[in-house]
């Protein structure tokens, strides 16, 4: 599969947070391969912070799918 990142992101994302994003597709991927279902090509991304720790919520549109987890920075 192809992989593209915006060029906000490429700019201005550490280059530590984005290797972890594309771990975080990949997982997904080979989830949804041992699922044998359609795997999202649009990833979403949100950030928060709380009491100094950040968390990354990785969201997919089809099919629905929700993940947080802590950052490893």
């Amino acid at each position: 599969m192809n992989r593209y990142i915006t060029r906000g992101i490429a700019n201005n994302l550490p280059n530590i947070l984005q290797h972890q994003l594309w771990q975080l597709v990949s997982e997904r991927e080979q989830e949804q391969t041992k699922d044998n279902t359609l795997v999202d090509y649009f990833h979403i991304f949100q950030f928060n912070t709380h009491r100094n720790q950040l968390f990354i919520k990785h969201k997919q549109e089809r099919p629905a799918y929700v993940k947080t987890q802590k950052a490893n920075i």
